[in-house]
C-alpha cells in the first residue's frame, strides 16, 4: 500500500522538484548584473528602473555603502509604486539593472527635501529621471560586489561559498580580511609609524575623509599624515586625505571613511562572506594637489588662506565650496562691504555658469534672512549679469523680483521699476511681480496702473491679501461712492480666469414641474489640487438651474490643508457625511466626485445635472419659505414650513455668503456659496416641530461681526492645537453678498426633504 502509494506520489514529486529548480535557477539569476553608475557632484549616483506589481518606473539612486539603511524612497516616487497596502502591509520592491535585479520587501523614507534639491541643481547629468531615494548597506550586503567606478559599474552576484579561495595580490594593490560592522565593510589601514587602524568604505561622500582630532594630534591638520598602506596600496598617494568628524566607531580605531573619488582610481572586490576585499589600482592617477592645497587654507581658518587658493586654483573642484565658506567667515568676522563684495564675487565666478542665476537666487534668500540686504542686492546683480544661460529660464526673473521688492522697501522706486518691469516681460501672471509693480504705481500716484497690477496680483495664492488691501485703498481714493464688492472684483477679472456656463436653462413642463428645491452640498477645500475642475461644474449648475429650484451651500474641509474659509459648520458636515475629498451631494443622498480638473467640468457639470433633475421628479410633502435683510451689519428674518409633523427631521438654517475671493492650490479664485454659520442655536439644527395647523415659525437674527470673530477664533483655537498655520484672511463678510439656506433633514439618514434659498437685500442705511 506504501508502495503503490508512492509511485502515484512519485509524478506530482518530481514536478514539485522541476518548479522548485527551475525557481531556485531563476532566483539566482536575477541576483546577478551590474549596475550603471556615474559621479555626480561628488555623489554615486545608480539608473535603473524600481517597480512593484501595481507599475514600474525609471529613476535615480544615489549608492550609499556607508549608509546602513536599506532601500529610501520618495513619497512622490512610492505612491504610483503603492509601496503600501490599504490594509497596512507593504509589497515587494523590486530593482531592475542591467541583466539582472535585486528585492527588497519594504521601503524607508528618504530626505525628501535634500533629494528634490540635489535633483533641481543637477537636473542636466541626471537625465530625464530625478534622484528618488538611496540603497544602502542592507541591501548591497546581501551580495558579492565588484566596485569598478571607473568603468561606471558595480557588479553584484550570489555570495561566494564559505572557504572560497582569496584572489592573488594584485601588483601594488591588496588582498586583506576586512571586518564587518553596522553592515559597513572596515579595511586595516596601516600609517607610517605601523599601528594598525581602519577605514570604512564608503561611497556616500567624493572626499575620503580622517578624523580631524587625530589629525591635530599627529601634528598634521590638514590631513597630510603620509603613506595610508591597505596591503601594498597607498591610499594617501591617490587622494589627498581630507581631515573631518568620523561619525562612526570600531574596535581597531576607526581612522576614516575611504569615498568614491579615491574608489574611482581602483577596482575593490568585497567577499562578505569570507570577510576578504581585493584591491587591484587603475590607472596612474595624477595626485590631486589643488584638493591638498584647499584642506591646508580650510584649517588654516584665514580669508587671506582661502583667497590665496582661489587665486590659484579658480577652476578646481574645491573652488565653490572655498568661495562659499570665504563668504561665512567674512560674515562671522562682521565685515561689510569690499569684503562681501570679494566674496560674492568669487561665488558667482566659480558657480557653473548655466545655474549662477538659481544659485545667486538662492544665496539672496540667505542674505535677506541675515538682514544684508545690500549684499543680497550686490548677489542679486551678479546673478542677473549671467542669468540668461540658466538652465532654469525662470530664474533671472525671479531674481529681478527679488531685487525689485528689495530696492522698492528701501525707497529706490525707479531702479526697483526697472527690475519689476524685466520680470513682468518673462512672468506676466506671476503674482508677486504684479502686487510689487502695484505698490510702485500706487507710490507714484499712478492710480489706474496701479488698480490693474492689484487685479492681476489678487487672483494668484501668495499675493491675494496684500493686493485686495491694495484695491480696497485704490477704491476709496478713486471710486469713494462705490464699495470694493466681490460682484466688482468679478467684473475685473473677468477673462483672466477660467469660468464656465451653462449654454441652456432648464425649462419645467406640465409633466416635470414639481415642488421640490434640490439641495447641492459641496464639500471641497481651497488648497486641494484637481478641484477646479468640479468648482467649474458647479459653476455650470448655477447658471443652468433657478435658484427656486436648486439650492447650492459649500463647505471647506481642513485638508489636505485648513484654509481660512474652514469653520464649525463645515466640521460638523464632514462628520455628518465623511468626506475626505472634494465631494457633491445631493439631496443628503448621491454622490458626485468633486475632485476634476478643468479638462474635466463637463463631466462634472453632466453628472450633477442628470442627479439633480433625478431628484426634482420627487416631490416633497414640505414647504419652506425665508424672508430675510441685511441692515447695519445684521442679517435677521424668519424661516416658515409647512408640512407635517414627523420625528427624527431637523430643520438647518445657514448664513451662505454667495463669493469669496480666495486664491488657492485648487486654483480656484472665487468659492461659492460658503456657508459661514448656522443661523440657529447650533450646527446641528435644532427638531422640526410644526403646530396644529401644520406650521412652524423661526425667526433669526446675526451680526456679521460676531460671525467673522467666531470662525476667526476656530481657526487660531485649531492653529494653537493642531501647529496648523491659517491666515485670516477672507475671513470678512461682504454683506451684499449674504443669502439665507434653509432645509429639511432627516437625522439618521441624512436625506433632505425640501430646501429654500433666497438673498438678504442688503438695506441702505440711513
Amino acid at each position: 500500500m506504501i508502495e503503490r502509494s508512492l509511485r502515484l506520489l512519485a509524478p506530482i514529486v518530481g514536478a514539485l522538484l522541476w518548479l522548485f529548480a527551475g525557481s531556485f535557477a531563476h532566483a539566482q539569476a536575477v541576483q546577478e548584473g551590474r549596475i550603471p553608475v556615474k559621479l555626480v557632484a561628488g555623489r554615486l549616483v545608480a539608473r535603473c528602473d524600481i517597480s512593484t506589481e501595481v507599475r514600474r518606473i525609471p529613476v535615480n539612486l544615489f549608492i550609499e555603502y556607508d549608509n546602513p539603511c536599506g532601500l529610501e524612497l520618495h513619497n512622490r516616487a512610492a505612491d504610483p509604486l503603492k509601496t503600501e497596502r490599504e490594509d497596512g502591509s507593504r509589497r515587494t520592491i523590486t530593482i531592475h539593472f542591467q541583466g539582472g535585479e535585486m528585492r527588497v520587501p519594504s521601503r524607508e523614507l528618504g530626505d525628501e527635501d535634500a533629494l528634490e534639491a540635489f535633483t533641481k541643481w543637477y537636473s542636466t547629468e541626471l537625465g530625464d529621471n530625478a534622484v528618488v531615494g538611496t540603497i544602502g548597506a542592507a541591501v548591497l550586503a546581501n551580495y558579492h560586489l565588484v566596485f569598478d567606478l571607473g568603468a561606471g559599474a558595480i557588479e553584484f552576484s550570489p555570495p561566494l561559498a564559505r572557504g572560497a579561495e582569496h584572489p592573488p595580490v594584485p601588483t601594488g594593490g591588496a588582498s586583506v580580511p576586512v571586518s564587518v560592522k553596522n553592515e559597513m565593510i572596515w579595511l586595516p589601514v596601516l600609517l607610517s609609524d605601523g599601528v594598525p587602524r581602519t577605514m570604512a568604505l564608503g561611497t556616500s561622500r567624493y572626499d575620503t575623509i580622517v578624523d580631524e582630532g587625530f589629525c591635530e594630534m599627529r601634528g598634521q591638520p590638514a590631513g597630510d599624515l603620509g603613506p595610508a598602506r591597505v596591503g601594498d596600496c597607498d591610499l594617501a598617494s591617490i587622494a589627498a586625505l581630507r581631515p573631518a568628524p568620523v561619525p562612526f566607531t570600531h574596535r581597531d580605531g576607526a581612522l576614516g571613511v575611504i569615498g568614491s573619488g579615491l574608489l574611482q582610481h581602483l577596482r575593490v572586490e568585497v567577499d562578505r562572506e569570507n570577510r576578504w576585499v581585493t584591491i587591484t589600482p587603475v590607472g596612474e592617477p595624477e595626485f590631486p594637489a589643488a584638493d591638498r592645497a584647499f584642506f591646508e587654507a580650510l584649517v588654516s581658518e584665514d580669508t587671506d588662506e582661502l583667497i590665496a587658493y582661489l587665486e590659484a586654483y579658480p577652476e578646481s573642484r574645491c573652488a565653490p565650496e572655498a568661495a562659499s565658506l570665504l563668504l561665512d567667515w567674512f560674515i562671522e568676522e562682521g565685515y561689510e562691504g569690499e569684503e562681501i563684495d570679494i566674496a560674492l564675487t568669487w561665488i558667482d565666478r566659480s558657480c557653473r555658469p548655466d545655474l549662477r542665476a538659481t544659485a545667486a537666487l538662492e544665496r539672496m534668500q540667505e542674505l535677506e534672512g541675515l538682514g544684508m540686504t545690500a549684499a543680497a542686492v550686490r548677489a542679486g546683480q551678479l546673478g542677473v549679469e549671467g542669468g540668461r544661460d540658466d538652465r532654469y529660464p525662470d530664474a533671472v526673473h525671479k531674481l529681478h523680483i527679488e531685487l525689485g521688492t528689495i530696492l522698492l522697501e528701501r525707497g529706490e522706486g525707479r531702479e526697483a521699476w526697472k527690475h519689476l518691469l524685466s520680470a513682468a516681460f518673462g512672468l506676466p501672471e506671476d503674482g508677486m511681480v504684479n502686487l510689487q509693480l502695484g505698490r510702485f504705481y500706487e507710490q507714484e500716484g499712478r492710480h489706474r496702473r496701479a488698480f490693474s497690477r492689484y487685479v492681476q496680483a489678487v487672483i494668484q495664492p501668495e499675493s491675494s491679501p496684500r493686493a485686495m488691501e491694495g484695491l480696497v485703498r485704490l477704491q476709496a481714493v478713486m471710486n469713494p461712492d462705490e464699495a470694493l464688492s466681490i460682484d466688482l472684483i468679478e467684473r475685473l477679472i473677468s477673462g483672466k480666469i477660467e469660468g464656465f456656463g451653462a449654454a441652456t436653462k432648464y425649462e419645467f413642463t406640465p409633466e416635470t414641474d414639481t415642488n421640490r428645491v434640490v439641495l447641492i452640498e459641496h464639500i471641497t477645500n481651497a488648497h486641494e489640487e484637481g478641484a477646479d475642475g468640479g468648482a467649474l461644474g458647479l459653476e455650470g449648475i448655477l447658471d443652468h438651474f433657478e435658484r427656486e429650484n436648486v439650492a447650492v451651500i459649500s463647505y471647506h474641509l481642513s485638508t489636505p490643508q485648513p484654509d481660512p474659509l474652514h469653520n464649525p459648520a463645515a466640521r460638523r458636515a464632514n462628520l455628518v457625511h465623511d468626506a475626505e475629498e472634494s465631494v457633491f451631494i445631493v439631496n443628503g443622498r448621491g454622490r458626485v466626485p468633486g475632485r476634476a480638473r478643468t479638462r474635466q467640468k463637463e463631466q462634472v457639470y453632466g453628472a450633477l445635472r442628470g442627479a439633480v433633475i433625478a431628484e426634482l421628479a420627487r416631490p416633497s410633502d414640505y414647504k419652506l419659505s425665508i424672508e430675510a435683510k441685511v441692515a447695519d451689519g445684521i442679517v435677521s428674518g424668519a424661516v416658515t414650513v409647512e408640512g407635517p409633523q414627523a420625528s427624527g427631521i431637523r430643520l438647518e438654517l445657514w448664513l451662505v455668503e454667495r463669493g469669496v475671493l480666495f486664491p488657492g492650490k485648487s486654483k480656484v479664485v472665487i468659492h461659492r456659496m460658503l456657508v459661514r454659520d448656522t443661523l440657529l442655536d447650533s450646527v446641528r439644527g435644532e427638531p422640526l416641530a410644526v403646530d396644529l395647523d401644520g406650521l412652524m415659525l423661526r425667526d433669526f437674527e446675526r451680526s456679521l461681526a460676531d460671525v467673522r470673530a467666531a470662525n476667526e477664533e476656530f481657526l487660531l483655537d485649531r492653529q494653537a492645537k493642531k501647529s496648523e498655520l491659517v491666515e485670516l484672511v477672507s475671513t470678512a463678510i461682504d454683506p451684499g453678498q449674504v443669502s439665507v439656506v434653509a432645509l429639511l433633514r432627516r437625522s439618521f439618514t441624512g436625506e433632505v426633504l425640501q430646501a429654500c434659498y433666497v438673498e438678504a437685500p442688503l438695506e441702505e442705511q440711513e
